[in-house]
Formats: C-alpha cells, structure tokens, sequence
C-alpha cells in the first residue's frame, strides 16, 4: 500500500528544503504505476538504470508501450 499523500508531502518538503535541486526517483525501487505517475505530475525526473526502468517510464509516463 502507498500513501500518496505522504507522498506528496515528502516532496514538498523537499522542494521547500532544497528550492534549487531537482528531485529524481530511482524507478527500480518501487515502480507503482500510481507512484510514477504522481511523482511525474510533482515534476520529478526518473533514473531508469535498466532497460527494465526505461519501458516502464516511456508506458507509464509517456504512454508509448
């Protein structure tokens, strides 16, 4: 299960904390299409360190799959 409201307070908190530093998630520690796709509409940039990473951003972020 996934608080996406704690989820986006996290990233507040963050881009409160640390204004001129850009977030990125690391899509292989948990790739939740919810998740992704919340972090994306925060404005979170991905590493994908596979090609595993890749198709699920590209499907889930860019609907191209």
């Amino acid at each position: 299960m996934v608080d996406l409201g704690e989820l986006v307070d996290v990233h507040e908190k963050w881009k409160t904390a640390l204004p001129d530093i850009q977030p990125f998630y690391a899509v292989k520690c948990n790739d939740n299409v919810m998740v992704l796709k919340t972090l994306a509409a925060l404005g979170t940039g991905f590493d994908c360190s596979n090609i595993v990473s890749i198709v699920v951003i590209t499907g889930t972020i860019y609907g191209t799959k």
